[in-house]
Parts: structure tokens; sequence; C-alpha cells
């Protein structure tokens, strides 16, 4: 992922591909415009074999000329049990595109996908547009007669567009997707389907074997929907990827942009990635429970990741609403939050990770956030780090209470200041200290709070509460106050 001023706009590429359908290959035309792939079955494909994966048989007895059909409905269901195509808006008859098995139609035997309906209990539909035929075909009798004419050279038309209908997925309902994305490109021809790239996922391990090199999967935003493709050779295959990569990154750039004004607050970037929680960190040292080695965890899960200006935040789906923005999975304050290293051999088969540790009321806990490049993994350490130096410069102070030797105090951590305690009750001050003098930080991990400064040595403070967002905003505090005098040595 990466910043969405610095995302190329996608040229768009088209070409040749296989599909895979069930369980054979087909050849397809393939275009990718904007934010949508098109995709439209080769009119010269496998009869047998489409027939199969279709569940549309070619029937080889039909009579050529008209013929009258009468169904009687069923008492349960009501209607005909057909889908229909077409209508004078369309150039085309009104033609039979299904028939759902033992439903009426299908039980009389002598309907077929590809019959034209010429008339309705002899109400003539030649002229009638779509919408005109379904409101006669649903205001039918308990029986019906249909007088029909099978037009075989449409078949194959509907035989490519059932294939089409059992893949792809529809567009998502989200505030993050502008309504001019939310729909499909006007006019598609019916025998075509496109596909939506908003918060798609772009994966090369689909195939092994020979052919993985050729191979590719594009995954719905739910992860429950995919579509494979193959193409003529390794390099084809990548360069499509990298297209459909730009594309998807184009979607999420535009949704952090959409993100930011819909909820007032800086979006910086978007995308997905898999994500493990380990076990939760109990250390006395802040320095061990930074930079200690982590524990397994759990398994890992898909996520969809936000980094905005004070918060990383995460969702399992794509959050159709504000409401269900601000009802994350998890969601880490940046100033309460390190980024590390990782050594254990349990990342292993994960290479590009980052690992976040997060100073919460409960202790410290460890995220694991993989990515599929290295190129996402540089990008969101680099913005995860950056963001979390510039909230601390914005939020600047840090106050809570705390007991001292038996007084109630109030403790100010100010980034350039320092480190500042006063009664509560009179308002004295009780020390107070640069971030220079602070030579070393510990605690218990469940309300005491030692912090180590040169000349007066250790101070005692009693959180009443577990210290680690403190410790962890304290050294957020030295980072910023560090880079900040690096810039300027710099400057």
């Amino acid at each position: 992922m990466i910043p969405s001023e610095l995302v190329m706009p996608c040229q768009g590429k088209a070409g040749m591909l296989d599909l895979l359908i069930k369980s054979h290959w087909y050849k397809c035309s393939v275009s990718l415009e904007g934010q949508h792939l098109g995709i439209t079955l080769d009119d010269d494909i496998d009869i047998i074999t489409s027939q199969g994966d279709t569940d549309i048989a070619i029937p080889s007895d039909v009579p050529s000329g008209r013929r009258e059909v009468v169904v009687n409905k069923s008492v349960e269901s009501g209607g005909l049990g057909i889908s229909i195509k077409g209508g004078v808006e369309n150039k085309m008859p009104i033609l039979i595109s299904k028939i759902f098995p033992g439903m009426a139609a299908d039980l009389t035997g002598r309907l077929h996908v590809g019959d034209a309906i010429l008339s309705v209990d002899s109400q003539d539909l030649r002229e009638a547009t779509h919408d005109d035929a379904v409101r006669v075909l649903k205001n039918t009798g308990g029986q019906v007669k249909l007088e029909v004419k099978y037009l075989k050279e449409v078949t194959p038309y509907f035989l490519k567009a059932t294939l089409l209908s059992s893949i792809g997925w529809d567009g998502l309902d989200s505030f993050l997707i502008p309504e001019t994305g939310r729909a499909p490109p006007a006019s598609p021809r019916a025998d075509s389907r496109s596909i939506p790239l908003h918060f798609c996922m772009v994966s090369r391990q689909c195939v092994t074997g020979e052919e993985a090199a050729r191979c590719f999967e594009i995954f719905s935003p739910d992860q429950k929907s995919s579509c494979v493709f193959r193409a003529e050779s390794p390099g084809d295959a990548a360069d499509w990827v990298a297209n459909l990569t730009s594309a998807i990154r184009e979607t999420l750039a535009e949704a952090a942009v959409l993100a930011g004004k819909s909820l007032g607050c800086g979006v910086g970037r978007m995308g997905w990635a898999r994500v493990q929680q380990q076990e939760q960190i109990t250390s006395h040292s802040s320095d061990s429970s930074f930079d200690s080695g982590t524990s397994s965890g759990g398994g890992w899960s898909q996520a969809l990741l936000a980094l905005t200006d004070s918060h990383i935040i995460w969702w399992e789906t794509v959050p159709a609403s504000p409401q269900q923005w601000s009802q994350p999975s998890r969601s880490l304050r940046l100033i309460q939050t390190r980024l590390v290293n990782h050594r254990s051999p349990i990342y292993q088969t994960e290479q590009y990770c980052i690992c976040i540790r997060h100073g919460g009321e409960d202790g410290v806990s460890c995220h694991v956030i993989a990515f599929d490049s290295k190129s996402d993994q540089a990008a969101w350490a680099t913005g995860v780090v950056a963001t979390t130096l510039n909230a601390a410069r914005r939020v600047k102070k840090w106050i809570t209470q705390v007991g001292y030797k038996g007084r109630n105090c109030e403790l100010t951590v100010d980034s350039d200041e320092g480190f500042s305690l006063k009664e509560a009750e009179t308002g004295n001050i009780v020390f107070s200290k640069n971030f220079p003098e602070l030579v070393n930080s510990s605690d218990d991990g469940a309300r005491l709070l030692w912090l180590e400064f040169r000349q007066s040595g250790e101070e005692e403070l009693d959180l009443g509460k577990n210290p680690k967002p403190l410790v962890f905003v304290i050294h957020t505090f030295l980072s910023a106050k560090i880079q900040q005098l690096t810039d300027s040595t710099r400057g």
C-alpha cells in the first residue's frame, strides 16, 4: 500500500486469458477499465463442456416452427419457474434464459433455454419490452398457454451468460466507495460480466505445478468468491497482476480520502493484511517488554487495516458505514505503540511482517501484521513510525493522577518540558525533570512505575492502575524528541 498522492493512475489493460469455471478453462476477452474488470467469453466455446458446467441441455429434436405449450402452475410456488431476457429495447425477442429444475415449466418437458416466447395466453409479445413481458407473465392464471419458437442460434449466448453468472460478485454498498463507482459500467453486454475491484485482493498462490507461474486469482472483498485466470506466459501473468494491483491500490487510496472527509480525521492509508495477536506479555522492565522475543499466539486472520492520524485500526470486513468504522476488531492508539523487530522462527512462513507492541490497560499486547510484498511492508512500517511521531508532537502532554509517598499528586509528561509532579490539593511542585535527566524506567505491570533520574535517583509512583499506557507514551515522546533533534541537526 502506498499513499494516495503517490499512486499512479492505472492505464488499463486488455487481452485474452483463460478463466477457470468449475473444473474447466474457458478462453475469454478481459479488459481492465478503471476500477472494474470486464470479462467476455470467447464465441468459440466448447458447447459440450459448457452444457455440463451450466446444466443447459441443447435439444436435438425440437420442431423448427412455432409450438404451443400448456404450463400448469404448482399450488406451492405459484410461478412458471423461468427467467427471461431480451425485449424490443434490446433488439431481441423475449427469450427463456433459465428453467428452474422441478418447477412448472421444467415439468412440461417441452420448454427449453433459447425458446422465444411469441405470445402468452394469446397476448402477443413479439414487440414487447422486457418489463411488459414480465408483467404479462406475472398476471397469468393457474394454467398458461405459451406460444414459443426455439432459436438454436441464441443457445451459445445463454450458455456464456449462464457460465459468467456463476463467477464474480456485486459491488459493495459502503461509504468508502463513491456512488459513481458502485455500479458496473453502463450497458455491458448481456453475455459479459463486469467485476468491481474495490477492496479486492490478488494472489499468485491459486495453482500449483507447471502452470503456477501463468496463473493468478482475484478475491472478492469478503473472500467468499474468486476468479482464477491463466495467461499465455509467466510474463503476461505478472503484467496482469501488476496492473490489477495498481487498480486496487487506487480504490484503497480513494477509500482513505473518502473516510477522512466523512469522519473528519486524517486517514493516511488502507490495505489488506494478515494479523496475529500474541499472548499477553507480562514484564517488569519497560525495556524488555519492548524488545524481547514474542510468544506464539493464535492463527492468522485476514483484516482490512487503516492508519489514521491517531490510531491503527482493523476490521474483518469492509465497514459499510461510519458507525461500523467506529466498531473495529482492534484499535491501537499510536502513542501507546512501538514498532519492534520480531525474531521468532514462527514467522518464517510470513516473510514481510511488522510487529507492533501496544501498552494498554491490560498490559502489553503484541500484534504481528503480514503483507504480500516487501514494498507494502516498508510502506506500512514507515507510515506507522512517521504517524506515531507526528501524533506525539500533536498530543504533547499526558496527565495522570498518581500516588507519591502517601500524597495524591498529578504527573504531567510533556514532550517538550519533560516530567512535572505536583500535589493535587495545593498545586505545589514536588519535582520537575527534563527528559535528558531520565536514566531508566521500569514497572510492576500492575500499578507501580519507577522513574530513575540523574542525581536525584529513583522515584516510585503509584498509578492505581496498569502503568503500561504511560510507559509507552514516555518512550514515544522520547522517540519524537530524538527525531526532532535529528531533523534539526540535519537542517
